[in-house]
């Protein structure tokens, strides 16, 4: 072979190499913000920025202490917003999630997980509120995530071809959006305004057994912290939102919602959307 061909093979890898170099100086990173009680809504925006193979920085809004501070994003900074699906609509007192969030015309991608149900008017909500708070939604996705009431909704979700839509949505992010300086254009997303009713908030709280060792895990994870730090037994009824964080975490199973209520919700839910296998949607913005 001869060695004008290697010097010459040589040459052109290494052209391609510092091009490539060249691109990802002018990539954007990523900046993740999200609300995610029992993970599931942390989980998508990870794996779907994985496949953007950016740098990605995080922000939990999940916590009190994590809610507040303060962020603002420049028309240079490229966010991906999440939150699950409560009743169809997004989290109940959503000013507390995204109060202090401030974008600068900064594209954003914006994500809904729900568990079977529908996600009805929660990312059409979601994209109003990121528009309002300056931000330009140029994607947005609804993704499946078992229900924080029952194993038997939307049972093992994410799944691995779920995990695959969600690293192809990174890919494109990647390709589309991340060397953009404007990115312009219309996003329709499904959804109807006025809103639907959301979830009727009547006091509520589960019910804490004998077997409750007071261990404190649960006190952690609640994002209204409505648990007594001093006495887990207790929690108010007031502030809990039904996210079932701390029914999950518990080691003895000893965190329980047993009031009529909202056992009814859960068996009509597992009467009418358990064994369905819905798929991921995904919404990209037209160019006008």
């Amino acid at each position: 072979m001869p060695a004008s061909f290697l010097t010459g093979g040589i040459l052109r890898r290494m052209l391609n190499l510092i091009k490539s170099k060249i691109r990802e100086a002018f990539m954007k990173d990523i900046d993740l913000v999200y609300f995610s009680p029992t993970g599931n809504t942390r989980k998508t925006l990870q794996a779907i920025a994985a496949g953007a193979k950016t740098q990605v920085i995080e922000h939990d809004r999940t916590y009190p202490q994590g809610r507040k501070e303060k962020l603002h994003f420049t028309k240079d900074s490229f966010v991906i917003l999440g939150c699950p699906v409560y009743a169809g609509r997004i989290p109940p007192r959503p000013e507390n999630i995204f109060e202090g969030i401030e974008g600068d015309d900064t594209p954003a991608v914006l994500v809904v997980t729900y568990g079977n149900r529908e996600y009805d008017d929660a990312l059409l909500e979601l994209k109003n509120l990121a528009i309002e708070n300056g931000f330009v939604p140029v994607a947005a996705a609804a993704f499946l995530a078992v229900h924080s009431y029952s194993d038997k909704l939307a049972g093992g979700r994410p799944d691995e071809n779920d995990l695959e839509i969600m690293g192809n949505l990174g890919r494109t992010i990647r390709e589309k959006y991340l060397r953009k300086k404007d990115c312009k254009g219309t996003l329709i997303v499904k959804g109807n305004y006025p809103y639907k009713d959301g979830m009727n908030y009547t006091p509520l709280a589960p019910e804490v057994s004998e077997d409750c060792t007071q261990c404190g895990e649960c006190i952690p994870v609640c994002p209204v912290a409505a648990i007594n730090p001093d006495d887990p037994t207790q929690t108010d009824p007031d502030l809990c939102i039904r996210c079932c964080a701390c029914v999950k975490i518990c080691p003895v199973e000893a965190r329980k919602f047993t009031a009529p209520p909202f056992l009814a919700t859960v068996q009509f839910l597992e009467s009418n959307f358990a064994g369905i296998y819905k798929k991921p949607e995904i919404f990209y913005i037209t160019e006008d």
